[in-house]
């Protein structure tokens, strides 16, 4: 099962290509650039590196939210671009469960964490029973930070791993555990996680607010 796995929520864009669970290759890239012009030449890159041809991939994942409005649609509008240019169908990950994936543990409690801006995190918890076999126990929240911490002791006294970094090759390993269970998207669509508004959206309700 070969899948192509994106991701450009934050401040980093990777891309990787796994064969079930074995990363094949991965890419990632930080800096003044934008998504929108090393994510696509990271693919083509790894095509490359690998040999296999775009038409050899099964899927598609990316990284569906939470995380930056702008990085999230950058990886949807290439995944869904190659998607419907090979008939390919999209495993949309959520972001928080794929930075889970990178424990390697058994019977880890874990705390990724993204950036929401605002003085407050994404985040969610997890626990790691096995690998390969993350369960989340909490919704998807944006809260700050030393109330995530506190909500987070309320269901274990045991250590946290806090995590956050992500790489693209555990959104190719979420992706397949989701594949299991018959999630996936169509081409023509994928659905956004952003918890919250975008921040122009909510200035702008602000300003209408003030106004009335």
């Amino acid at each position: 099962m070969k899948i192509l796995a994106l991701d450009s929520s934050g401040s980093t864009a990777s891309a990787a290509i796994l064969d079930d669970y074995i990363t094949l290759a991965e890419a990632s890239c930080t800096s003044a650039k934008k998504h929108t012009e090393t994510l696509l030449p990271m693919v083509d890159g790894l095509f490359s590196v690998t040999g296999i041809s775009p038409q050899q991939l099964d899927y598609i994942a990316v990284t569906s939210g939470p995380g930056s409005f702008t990085g999230l649609r950058i990886a949807a509008a290439a995944a869904k671009g190659l998607a419907f240019g090979l008939g390919k169908q999209i495993i949309a990950v959520p972001t928080l469960d794929a930075m889970a994936y990178t424990v390697s543990a058994y019977g880890t409690w874990l705390l990724p964490m993204l950036d929401a801006r605002r003085g407050q995190v994404y985040s969610a918890l997890y626990k790691a029973d096995e690998p390969l076999n993350v369960q989340r126990v909490t919704d998807y929240l944006a809260l700050p930070l030393d109330e995530m911490r506190q909500l987070a002791a309320t269901f274990s006294n045991k250590p946290l791993e806090i995590h956050d970094r992500l790489h693209a090759e555990f959104v190719g390993s979420a992706a397949l555990t989701m594949l299991e269970n018959g999630q996936v998207t169509p081409s023509d669509e994928l659905p956004l996680l952003y918890i919250r508004k975008p921040q122009a959206e909510r200035e702008r309700e602000a300003k209408c607010s003030s106004q009335t």
